[in-house]
């Protein structure tokens, strides 16, 4: 262009690649800011909605995605992954990523800021126990490399390098996650929500520590919380984790179809400082110090109404564990006020053995290890150790529901201090045990235990322990009533190891009962009662087992010895027998040898002194009228020296008084702790009055003793279960008084027998020696008076033939009975043999009179009738058919005996007479051979039997015949008054015995 010069031709030209280069930077701005402000959102958004879900195979939307091309900052809103028709899986409202191009400086991937606002998640185990996060998986068909490749492309541990990353925020805020559990019966549901997570300075550099904060509210008041700090390279963290208000009952509602038990409430705190850090092959871990809280804890039954266990306050404190050693310590372990309840059912188990007991069985097949078990059984195992465990003013009632009545315990409060608790069952615990028992008693011990192996070694003071309370126990064995009594015990108990020196246990104390009242229930009245009985010096050993007492003592014992108005006796009726359907309970218990095992040793015993002091007895019947009542009072004495020893003999003296003035003494040697128990001693009664039994005398005698005095010496020796005993019995001047009668009074001759055995003196002077086992002698006052003086009547009268049989030589089974052919009332001769010689003997006792009851045996006398009128109807026939002939009848036809011939021919004319014709013979019955005819006979005259009548008023008729035939035999034939010779009613049961009946005597006082 003219007048252009050179210089500014080339300005210009300069001024122009400025202004294209300006320009096309303007435009290549433009460019990257409408790419990244509006296209690149819209390809983002579009490949998130179709790519994500082919390969998750799941929904995904965004509602909307924004880039800042200048900030470096992407926003992505209302993203969410749809589980299909059950609405929202994963998702989040926003999104914020801001990069720094600082990245290029710090030649590490920078953000100032990842923030994830109000995210949520929906975790789901499905009915068949998937979880649904788990199809969040590419589809199939993917590139997938076998697991060995997998695993060798991993880094070893010392090339593993993270990528450099710099976060200096990474935030979640208000984040909600949703879990539901559908493969439970009983589905659970739980919302954590919000939850807060916070790292700053978040750095993958080596030894580059991040900030760390978490919370999260798991429902109301419920609160976890994260403090710390992060390390990436080497992986480590360091923090403090505070779990507040967590309530139990939640987490019992996510096992509660797995267990019985009902979790009503309860608050779980939690606090543990921690360590943690992965090492080049191993994970370091520890707790430097944590604590754990329980409150208000409540467990019950599912469905009860009351809670079985409450806890108000329950913590374990200074909490300190260590991964690496396996160690676990704690400081203190502390509880108090916690009511427990607990019972024994009928099927012998606790109800916690129940409670505890999940519902379905869990059992690892065999062989198999358990889950989670360490494959390595060479590591070291955990040991935990607790400084001190304290237990206060706990409260426990507890029911034995096996008894109809259950027994009821209320232990409280209950205090106990563990000290040095560890795993280590070698090491020994301190126990220190406080506890009181329904009120009254106490349980008090201090010591150590050890538990593998076991040893014990305790001091124990248990002091007043009611027994009233344990009446059910009673109940099933005896029928007495515990109105009062309480139990003692104090000493010194060890257990230890069968491998060490000594017994297996030992107890070395004594033991007491105060104050004990029993009542008999039956009857209503005080059974027994002591003061006190104490045993002292008491040294029991267990494996090998020995007992040595020192001495008991029993102060002011007194026991009641009662018959009922009813006649039941207290000592009879107190033990109850035990039902049993299939008939045991009658079942004799087995000897005692044969309850010992072959070859067991017996159990050495001593004791040094038993001492009773000044006891009592009462003995009272209120079946009579007077009632008889007595007792035996001032009892004093003592047994010295027993022993199990085979050769040791225990000295026996005691002496009371009877009603206060008759004396009884024992006195002897005894040792009735031997398998062989030995006895030798003397029980002496001098002149009790018999007027004081007179009332048994009236009763069951039936006369009333109006004079009398009765001395009795009682000696007893048992050796080798065998007992000699000599009962030497005077009774002076007793005297009877009239007759009286009475239900209860005996039929036997009680004045004869009198008169039989007294002197001319009127003294009866006899001995009755006895041989048997005398394991349980009677010596009951009354009872023992009434057994001496019936056994002396029995002595005399129970065999009133072997009495009088001895008096002419003859014997008394002979004499009791007289024997009659079948069917007759005929006196064979060998019968009037015995009736002369029982007449005799009548004649030398003009006391006794005779008393006769006929007798028949309704079966074999009526066969035998049958066949007399038989007979005399085939006489009869013989008769008319001589009468018929024309011929004469022989002398005494009745009488008349038949030939066979004759028998069989009239037999056959009987039998048409009465039926028509004979039978046809039988097919089996050859008619020529020689026996045919003797059958055929024995066929007819078995139907003309048959077809004979024999009714009842014929057998008792002669069973009369054969007692009068008795009767006039004695009268007319050898002369005994008819007023001595009774005929009795007569009975018609008799059994026939060698083809015939007898007629039974009997004798009685005039």
């Amino acid at each position: 262009m003219e007048g252009e010069t050179p210089g500014s031709e080339t300005v210009q030209r300069r001024l122009s690649k400025r202004t294209r280069l300006a320009l096309w930077l303007g435009v290549l701005l433009a460019l990257y800011a409408g790419v990244g402000f509006f296209i690149a959102p819209i390809v983002i958004k579009s490949r998130l909605e179709s790519t994500l879900p082919e390969q998750l195979g799941h929904p995904v939307t965004v509602k909307e995605v924004r880039l800042n091309p200048f900030a470096l900052s992407l926003t992505v809103r209302g993203f969410e992954i749809s589980d299909h028709d059950r609405g929202a899986l994963i998702g989040f409202d926003e999104l914020y990523v801001n990069l720094e191009l600082a990245s290029i400086v710090n030649r590490a991937v920078t953000f100032d800021a990842i923030r994830l606002r109000l995210p949520y998640a929906v975790v789901r185990i499905k009915e068949d126990g998937s979880l649904n996060l788990l199809d969040l998986r590419p589809t199939p068909g993917g590139p997938n490399p076998p697991a060995e490749s997998a695993q060798s492309a991993l880094p070893k541990q010392e090339d593993r390098k993270l990528p450099a990353v710099i976060v200096n925020v990474l935030q979640f805020d208000r984040g909600v996650l949703e879990f539901h559990d559908d493969s439970k019966s009983t589905p659970f549901s739980a919302d954590i929500v919000p939850i807060t997570f916070t790292l700053r300075n978040f750095n993958t550099e080596p030894d580059s520590p991040d900030s760390l904060s978490f919370a999260a509210e798991i429902g109301p008041g419920e609160k976890l919380e994260w403090r710390g700090t992060l390390y990436f390279q080497p992986l480590r963290s360091e923090g403090t984790v505070i779990l507040t208000g967590l309530k139990a009952r939640t987490l019992w509602e996510y096992i509660q179809d797995l267990v019985r038990f009902e979790i009503t409430d309860g608050a779980i705190d939690l606090k543990v400082e921690y360590e943690v850090g992965a090492g080049s092959d191993t994970l370091q871990a520890s707790v430097k110090t944590g604590e754990f809280k329980l409150t208000k804890f409540a467990l019950g039954e599912k469905g009860g109404k009351e809670s079985l266990v409450t806890i108000p306050a329950f913590s374990i404190e200074g909490i300190r564990a260590d991964l690496p050693s396996r160690q676990v310590q704690i400081a203190s372990v502390r509880s108090w006020d916690a009511r427990i309840s607990g019972w024994l059912g009928k099927d012998g188990r606790v109800n916690y053995q129940t409670l505890f007991a999940g519902e379905a069985s869990q059992a690892t097949p065999t062989g198999e290890p358990r889950p989670g078990a360490s494959a390595d059984s060479s590591k070291k195992p955990w040991t935990v150790s607790i400084k001190e465990v304290s237990v206060e003013d706990y409260g426990i009632s507890f029911e034995d529901r096996r008894p109809a009545t259950p027994v009821r315990l209320f232990l409280e409060p209950l205090r106990v201090k563990l000290a040095n608790v560890t795993s280590q069952l070698d090491s020994k615990v301190d126990l220190d045990l406080f506890v009181r028992i329904n009120d009254t008693g106490t349980i008090a011990t201090t010591g150590a235990i050890a538990m593998q192996p076991l040893s014990i070694d305790l001091a124990l003071d248990v002091s007043k322990i009611p027994l009233r309370p344990f009446q059910p126990y009673v109940d099933p064995i005896a029928e007495l009533t515990l109105n009062s009594g309480a139990a003692s015990l104090k000493g010194h108990l060890s257990y230890g190891s069968p491998k060490r020196a000594g017994p297996l246990m030992h107890f070395d104390g004594m033991a007491s009962i105060v104050q004990l009242a029993a009542q008999d229930r039956i009857l209503n009245k005080d059974f027994l009662s002591w003061d006190a009985l104490a045993v002292n010096g008491l040294k029991l050993n267990v494996k090998p087992t020995s007992v040595a007492i020192s001495t008991i003592v029993v102060k002011k014992p007194y026991v009641r010895l009662i018959i009922g108005p009813d006649r039941t006796t207290n000592l009879q009726a107190i033990l109850v027998k035990p039902d049993s359907a299939d008939g045991t309970a009658d079942a004799q218990p087995p000897p005692t040898d044969a309850k010992k095992k072959a070859g067991e040793a017996e159990v050495p015993v001593r004791i040094g002194t038993v001492q009773i002091v000044d006891g009592s007895a009462h003995f009272a019947d209120y079946s009579l009228k007077p009632i008889v009542e007595t007792g035996i009072y001032r009892m004093n004495g003592t047994i010295k020296g027993l022993s199990s020893k085979e050769l040791s003999r225990a000295d026996v003296s005691i002496e009371s008084q009877v009603d206060n003035y008759a004396p009884v003494r024992v006195e002897g040697k005894i040792n009735p702790l031997t398998s062989d128990a030995f006895t030798d001693i003397t029980v002496s009664f001098k002149n009790v009055e018999l007027t004081t039994v007179s009332p048994y005398s009236n009763k069951f005698a039936g006369y009333p003793i109006q004079k009398g005095k009765i001395s009795i010496d009682l000696m007893y020796k048992l050796s080798k279960k065998v007992l000699e005993a000599e009962n030497k019995v005077v009774i002076d001047q007793l005297t009877l008084g009239e007759k009286v009668e009475g239900p209860d009074a005996t039929s036997l001759p009680v004045k004869l027998a009198i008169a039989l055995l007294k002197d001319r003196h009127g003294v009866i002077d006899v001995n009755l020696p006895v041989r048997g086992d005398l394991n349980d002698p009677d010596f009951q006052y009354g009872r023992l008076l009434l057994n001496v003086f019936m056994n002396l009547i029995t002595k005399a009268v129970t065999s009133p033939f072997n009495l009088i049989a001895g008096l002419v030589g003859a014997s008394g089974e002979e004499l009791s009975g007289i024997q009659f052919p079948l069917g007759s009332a005929t006196l064979p001769p060998a019968s009037e043999t015995k009736l002369k010689t029982l007449a005799k003997a009548l004649s030398d006792r003009p006391g006794l009179r005779l008393e006769v009851a006929g007798a028949a045996d309704p079966g074999a006398d009526s066969t035998a009738l049958a066949e007399t009128k038989l007979h005399r109807e085939l006489v009869k026939l013989k008769l008319e058919e001589l009468q018929a002939a024309g011929k004469p009848a022989p002398a005494g036809a009745d009488t008349t005996l038949l030939t066979d011939n004759e028998q069989a021919a009239l037999v056959r004319a009987l039998y048409v007479k009465k039926f028509g014709r004979l039978p046809e013979p039988s097919a089996q019955t050859d008619s020529k051979a020689p026996e045919a005819p003797t059958v055929q006979i024995a066929t007819l005259k078995g139907q003309l039997l048959r077809d004979i009548k024999v009714d009842e008023s014929e057998i008792r008729l002669l069973a009369q015949d054969r007692a009068k035939r008795i009767q006039d035999f004695l009268v007319t034939q050898v002369g005994i008054a008819p007023e001595r010779v009774f005929l009795l009613d007569v009975k018609v049961d008799a059994k026939e015995e060698a083809g015939s009946v007898a007629v039974k005597l009997g004798l009685n006082a005039s």
